[in-house]
């Protein structure tokens, strides 16, 4: 009987958060997916250790409704936004951060470029579309949990 509590006690706990963070414009879900931003800037690597160090990772899209909940999130911030795909391991084969490789893309036209030769990075601009960029940019990032 106490087990059955417990459980019980974990969803009621789970479902008033699901709940308190529907309140906040700054979470927008897809799925079983949550995805956070905190308005604050950072490199690549620094975003992708903050969201890691919060018990998530680096926005990845897998789909158009999860490009579209992490642009919800892009657009209030006005600001280019990093995610969690890279070329790092090598150019021109863009991955997620346990290195599978991208099924569905967002590309902007004419990208990826890899202007400079040092664009390993993807960010999403202001039409949803995504770019790559130099991963010691500073930008906003999501977060997915």
């Amino acid at each position: 009987m106490a087990g059955y509590r417990q459980i019980r006690d974990l969803q009621s706990n789970l479902e008033k958060q699901e709940k308190a963070l529907s309140f906040t414009k700054n979470v927008a879900r897809s799925g079983n997916k949550f995805y956070i931003i905190n308005g604050v800037e950072a490199t690549y690597s620094e975003a992708r250790t903050s969201c890691a160090n919060g018990g998530g990772q680096l926005a990845v899209p897998r789909t158009p409704e999860e490009n579209q909940a992490i642009f919800s999130l892009r657009k209030q911030v006005n600001q280019h936004t990093f995610m969690g795909i890279n070329d790092l391991q090598k150019d021109g084969d863009f991955r997620d951060l346990s290195e599978e490789t991208i099924k569905y893309f967002d590309w902007r036209a004419g990208e990826p470029n890899n202007r400079r030769d040092d664009e390993h990075c993807v960010e999403m601009w202001d039409d949803g579309g995504w770019n790559d960029e130099n991963c010691s940019s500073k930008r906003f990032f999501v977060c997915e949990f």
